[in-house]
């Protein structure tokens, strides 16, 4: 047991992507965002206090070199604010989110 919980870090990403591409619901979008946010943090890329989410998306896409975390932050702030995000697909979004979470892996 000591075993799966050191190495849960290397599989649980494998099922958080399984569990979220089984589900077509848009409603599951702040649920997998803060996931990744969960993953990310575990993978030693600490959110600072006061740190703004779009701060934090520059700085693990600065990490990363790539934008996929800022695309995936303004969706996820579209989502939570504006009404008519709500009917957009978060199979448009999962490909972005997939990836990072992979990225927490290696």
């Amino acid at each position: 047991i000591l075993f799966l919980d050191k190495s849960r870090a290397k599989w649980l990403p494998f099922y958080y992507i399984w569990f979220f591409k089984r589900t077509k619901n848009n409603g599951r979008f702040p649920e997998a965002y803060a996931v990744l946010l969960k993953q990310l943090q575990l993978s030693g890329l600490k959110r600072q206090k006061g740190q703004t989410l779009r701060e934090y998306a520059l700085m693990v896409d600065q990490h990363y070199s790539t934008d996929e975390m800022t695309r995936l932050t303004v969706q996820y702030e579209l989502y939570l604010y504006g009404p008519e995000a709500k009917t957009s697909g978060w199979g448009e979004m999962m490909e972005l989110w997939e990836y990072l979470i992979k990225r927490t892996i290696a």
